[in-house]
């Protein structure tokens, strides 16, 4: 089985992990980094299944800080793996909160009336 982009980054997090400091980052160790708000299950979960529903928000920064990545990569790698294809890099815009927002927001550079009829 392919390993998903989001398991991809955990991995290369581990292995970036043993070169700096010699030892080896488990999932165990990721969820006490990240402040036990996400658990040891759940970032293997993440590492090796495909992601059936998003995670929410905490368990993202959760993983992030346990990682020691910038957040919104785990978000962007989530949202991949999670079947959204280049949704992901909308959330280097912002929080995925702030990204449906500003979706609902009218475009300022579109004419809501169209083209004006008979000119």
């Amino acid at each position: 089985m392919a390993m998903t982009p989001l398991g991809e980054l955990i991995e290369e997090a581990q292995r970036r992990f043993v070169d700096m400091h010699g030892v080896e980052l488990s999932y165990g160790d990721i969820a006490r980094r990240g402040g036990k708000a996400v658990t040891r299950g759940r970032v293997q979960q993440l590492a090796k299944d495909p992601i059936r529903s998003m995670p929410g928000p905490t368990t993202l920064a959760a993983l992030a800080l346990g990682l020691g990545v910038a957040e919104h990569l785990v978000v962007e790698k989530a949202l991949v793996s999670a079947g959204y294809g280049d949704l992901g890099v909308a959330a280097r815009r912002g929080t995925p909160t702030e990204v449906q927002r500003a979706a609902a927001e009218p475009d300022p550079n579109v004419d809501p009336d169209g083209p004006e009829q008979g000119a």
